[in-house]
């Protein structure tokens, strides 16, 4: 089990290398997400696993696992994952297209982000998500997105814009 983890944390890396990173982008999005899960639910397994074999035979595992700080930094770090993904939202959204190379999006869902902030969108969400920068109006709610086409994602959004994304 121990393998396994230290196998897919190394393929993680390599493919986080800028060189890889750039040329198998989709590669390295989806085994970073699935990997970086499923690395999550090894450890799972292997720290109960190690409570069950360490505790005394007298003590529940439930009581074992609860008196370990493992444990109590595995929930911690899970919920740091699962929190985010509580709060995601599909939204309406506008596209305006001024060129075949940029869209502007207009999101008006009750959010005002400071100027300078991002915002993460997908159409996919399991899949991959993109982050661009906020451009809101002074005086106005919502806020607009520039997206530029620099890849086959942003190119696939521009040529067929959705109409609701996810945040």
């Amino acid at each position: 089990l121990s393998y396994t983890i230290l196998l897919e944390l190394i393929a993680l890396v390599v493919l986080a290398l800028p060189p890889l990173r750039t040329k198998y982008h989709n590669s390295f999005e989806r085994t970073h997400r699935f990997g970086g899960w499923s690395v999550l639910l090894l450890v799972w397994v292997q720290t109960v696993l190690f409570v069950r074999d360490q505790k005394r035979v007298e003590v529940a595992l439930a009581s074992a696992l609860a008196s370990s700080a493992t444990f109590w930094m595995l929930l911690l770090v899970t919920w740091s994952i699962i929190y985010p993904w509580t709060h995601l939202r599909k939204v309406p959204i506008e596209v305006e297209k001024p060129s075949d190379h940029v869209v502007v999006v207009k999101f008006d869902y009750g959010v005002t982000p400071f100027p300078g902030s991002s915002t993460a969108i997908s159409v996919a969400p399991l899949l991959e998500w993109h982050s661009f920068a906020n451009v809101p109006t002074p005086g106005k709610t919502g806020y607009r997105l520039v997206i530029s086409r620099a890849g086959d994602w942003t190119g696939r959004f521009i040529d067929n814009p959705p109409t609701h994304v996810w945040v």
